[in-house]
């Protein structure tokens, strides 16, 4: 650190020029970095889900399409008037589109065997049940090809070109791209709000802290630069692998608060070296050992802790590993070579623009004895009765974390959406209006040889009889394919109720495996290329374009939204039939059930290798044993906490009115995967701040309790404010239109504060207290290894005894004397 403060003082100009250069450099690259980023990303290629997806949007474009025209007649009906007309020139216009693969619409189109010019093998298919029942609503639908953001561009142009409507007919558009489209802006907007709220207020913070308009605009500068750099870093990112859209959010925060934490450490300990007497070159090299190696430590920290996310499989979760460790990076970075360069520039015109009435606080705590400090009274209070804090603290984590004991684990859904949504309305009147659009579970089923779809033969006379020729029974339930009747009170049977190890030839065709599958709980019919079954029977011929010369794919319609645990269960209940060949069960609900198994898979592997990562770095700071597994404890407490508070507010519904959300009874499977994962990095920013100054005391001869209660006092006004900006900057998502955003800020914006204001202010003093000593002891061999190769201050320390002697070279790197310390 001392290299780089010299560096600093003498290149100061240079490095504060090529930082101007760097940021105008990267500022189109940032502008642009939403643009890039993938709203999708968390599903894995090789998931049975995935596999089903890919094949069912390959083989059969118009199974489940991707982009819906909505026509709904103002008056009358939409099979006579202005939207017959309407609805075949939105079938021609979509068909010459590029990127369209296929599409269907229930009106007759002139000339359309001269379409097709959107690309190669378009099908344009007419199909009279895409007008409701009520005769109301008509649907013009298609399958725009590529990956997610090819999609979201596709829809993008589509909603812009497609004709706007007539005063006949309203006109919006759902469906999986629309609702992706809306769910990228939501978030761009959102995040140009969140910054255009978070950095005047965050400003005005640092303002009463220092008094001075220059000493407050120095940790903003560094905020912006990490901001902006980090954002053109995560642009090129998304050019060489998947990149969610959340990952802009998460980089604007933590670019902002942590580029503020930083550069608000480094200048409050320069201002403090400075308010002791120290002139400016020597208060710079003593802030760069002190509170650099601080800040150098806590990134390592932050890095480690967010780079565990890259075990995930899914590439989206995988994409916040990315950004975040590069906006740590570039956060260090500014606050360790950039702010040492406007400090050294600066000098004493810090204190330029003082502003009367505030910062007296803080001038006063620079100058003041420790001893009189309100951080120092409060921790002496502590200690004087640690067991009732710790029994509050308890109760208080315990209160606020007891909802996540019922938190449920759900994929996306349009309840992401805000209920006013014109993308999500249009969805809720497809799901609402043709529930068969609205599958929360497909089957894709490959017929070996080519043969064609098993069993076409059941359905060839139309009849209402039950595949395997039995009757209904007389009560009107459907015989099942094996000739048990569905139970009395019309509720269909669950896998359980057969018996699986023996399958008949009528089970293993087509026909028997819809008729099966129709009996599960909760189905109110399947779709299949032998016709259409409820209850174990046949009930409809079947629907065009359920099959083709290699297979056919089913569709399970039930009343479940996407993404709940409901539509999960299904999927497994359909996973467990017997099914006539290779058979890919996939939909939301099969999404749903692989997502959950991967998270139980590899989250406690990230989890554990974040917490291993903290303690490591924990130890090279204080050498001991006890303090890094209790940091990690009372940071796995936090993150507890700020669980439930989330799944009190977005699973369980409350404050959905006033953040304009509604809650499918789930959180998306980013919210406790990401709130975890970053959560715990900041929490230990916070431990690194305070524990890093209570070791240098400890280092320096005081006793435990007087280090701990020196070293709260010297961080406290920090922390506090550290907490508060980043707080608030996590805070301004709840404005975003995206309730997964929006979970994400209120998680680490609690997990921040619990972790500032209850466990560093009241836990920790208490447990340090109790334990004494013991905080710093170590086995021998872990000693001996924290001498030589643990992380200390470039003071005069106090080496304890190790059991043998250590060289005066071991001595002389840990040690190195300076006259102007001896009033220590």
């Amino acid at each position: 650190m001392d290299r780089l403060a010299a560096f600093a003082r003498a290149r100061a100009r240079l490095v504060l020029a090529a930082a101007i250069v760097l940021v105008a450099l990267a500022a189109p690259f940032a502008l642009r970095a939403e643009s890039g980023l993938s709203p999708r990303g968390l599903s894995v290629s090789s998931w049975e889900s995935s596999r089903a997806g890919v094949a069912l949007a390959t083989r059969f474009p118009l199974a489940q399409p991707n982009f819906v025209v909505v026509l709904e007649a103002r008056r009358g009906s939409a099979r006579s008037g202005p939207v017959p007309a309407l609805g075949a020139e939105l079938a021609r216009r979509l068909a010459r589109e590029p990127g369209v693969v296929a599409v269907a619409t229930p009106f007759a189109v002139r000339g359309e065997r001269g379409l097709g010019s959107g690309g190669a093998g378009l099908q344009l298919v007419v199909d009279p049940r895409l007008v409701s029942a009520d005769g109301r609503v008509a649907l013009v639908v298609a399958e725009l090809g590529g990956n997610g953001s090819a999609v979201v561009d596709a829809t993008r142009r589509l909603e812009s070109s497609l004709p706007p409507g007539s005063p006949g007919v309203q006109v919006a558009y759902g469906g999986v791209g629309p609702a992706l489209l809306a769910t990228a802006d939501r978030s761009e907007a959102g995040l140009r709000l969140d910054e255009l709220i978070a950095l005047p207020v965050v400003g005005l913070l640092l303002v009463v802290m220092f008094g001075t308009l220059a000493a407050a605009a120095t940790p903003l500068a560094v905020a912006i630069v990490s901001v902006v750099v980090s954002l053109a870093v995560l642009d090129g990112l998304s050019t060489v692998t998947t990149v969610s859209v959340y990952s802009a959010n998460i980089v604007t925060g933590l670019g902002l608060g942590l580029g503020v934490d930083y550069a608000l450490l480094l200048v409050s300990r320069y201002r403090e070296e400075l308010a002791a007497g120290r002139e400016a070159s020597r208060a710079l090299s003593r802030t760069m050992r002190t509170a650099g190696r601080t800040v150098a430590l806590s990134a390592a920290t932050v890095a480690a802790a967010t780079a565990a996310l890259v075990v995930l499989p899914m590439p989206g979760l995988r994409s916040a590993a990315y950004a975040g460790v590069s906006t740590v990076v570039v956060a260090a970075v500014g606050a360790l070579v950039v702010l040492p360069a406007l400090l050294s520039v600066l000098g004493a015109r810090l204190e330029w623009g003082r502003v009367p009435g505030v910062g007296a606080g803080s001038r006063r705590a620079a100058t003041l004895p420790p001893t009189e400090g309100a951080f120092y009274r409060r921790a002496r209070w502590t200690f004087r009765r640690p067991w009732a804090v710790l029994g509050a603290v308890a109760v208080l984590l315990a209160v606020l974390g007891a909802p996540a004991l019922h938190v449920r684990i759900g994929a996306k859904s349009l309840d992401l959406l805000s209920p006013g949504d014109s993308a999500r309305v249009a969805s809720e009147t497809i799901a609402r209006s043709f529930p068969a659009l609205a599958l929360p579970v497909t089957v894709v089923l490959s017929n070996p040889g080519g043969r064609g779809p098993v069993a076409l033969d059941a359905m060839a006379d139309g009849s209402a009889a039950s595949p395997d020729g039995a009757a209904a029974s007389p009560d009107g339930a459907a015989a099942s394919p094996d000739g048990a009747a569905a139970s009395p009170d019309g509720t269909a049977a669950s896998p359980a109720d057969t018996d699986a190890t023996t399958v008949s030839r009528d089970e293993t065709s087509l026909a028997g495996y819809a008729a099966r599958l129709s009996r599960l709980r909760g189905v109110e019919e399947v779709t299949s290329a032998a016709g259409v079954f409820a209850r174990g029977a046949a009930v409809a011929p079947a629907p065009p374009g359920m099959g083709d010369a290699n297979g056919s794919w089913v569709g399970v319609v039930a009343p479940f939204a996407a993404g709940t645990q409901t539509a999960a269960d299904l999927a497994v209940a359909v996973r467990a039939v017997p099914a006539p060949s290779g058979a890919l069960v996939g939909g939301p609900g099969g999404e749903t059930v692989d997502t959950s198994a991967s998270l139980r898979r590899w989250l406690p592997l990230s989890w554990a290798l974040g917490a291993l990562a903290c303690l490591v770095v924990m130890f090279l700071l204080a050498g001991s044993v006890l303090v890094p597994v209790k940091a990690v404890v009372l940071n796995g407490l936090s993150l507890v906490t700020s669980l439930g508070v989330v799944t009190w507010v977005f699973q369980d519904g409350h404050g959905a009115g006033l953040l304009g959300f509604t809650t499918p009874g789930t959180l998306d499977l980013t919210v406790p995967t990401l709130v975890f994962g970053i959560a715990l990095g900041l929490s230990m920013d916070y431990e690194v701040f305070l524990l890093a100054r209570i070791k240098e005391e400890h280092d320096l001869g005081a006793d435990d309790d007087e280090a701990v209660a020196v070293g709260l006092q010297r961080t406290g006004r920090i922390v506090t404010l550290a907490a508060a900006t980043m707080a608030l900057t996590f805070l301004t998502f709840v404005v975003n239109g995206v309730s997964a955003v929006q979970a994400i800020g209120l998680g680490l914006a609690t997990a921040v504060v619990v972790d500032a204001l209850v466990i560093r202010t009241f836990a920790l003093p208490a447990l340090m207290h109790l334990a004494g000593r013991a905080n710093w002891w170590a086995p021998r061999k872990l000693r001996r290894f924290h001498l030589l190769a643990g992380v200390w201050e470039a003071e005069p320390v106090a080496v304890l005894e190790v059991g043998r002697p250590v060289s005066q070279a071991a001595l002389g790197a840990l040690v190195r004397p300076e006259s102007d310390d001896a009033e220590r």
